[in-house]
């Protein structure tokens, strides 16, 4: 699987919340995804549902297919770049 990246075309630069998944068959790494995201993703965190409420994640994993949100900062770029260096050991 080869590195890749999602954009949000619509709109304009302010910030906005994206709904991503995990599309690799491994485990993403989560502080390794936001540092790769530079400035993009405002306040460095991913958003999470753990069954009842919204978690905020700065590290730790995200499991194969799993979903999460982020929000990109105003200005900052609106593209989610995935690698597959970002996989977890």
């Amino acid at each position: 699987m080869e590195d890749f990246e999602v954009a949000k075309t619509l709109g304009d630069n302010n910030g906005h919340w994206m709904a991503l998944a995990n599309p690799y068959t491994f485990k993403l790494d989560v502080a390794t995804f936001i540092s790769d995201q530079g400035n993009a993703i405002q306040g460095g965190v991913s958003y999470r549902l753990n069954g009842e409420s919204w978690q905020t994640v700065t590290s730790g994993v995200i499991n194969a297919t799993e979903g999460f949100f982020v929000n990109f900062a105003n200005g900052g770029s609106q593209t989610a770049h995935f690698k597959t260096t970002q996989r977890s050991t």
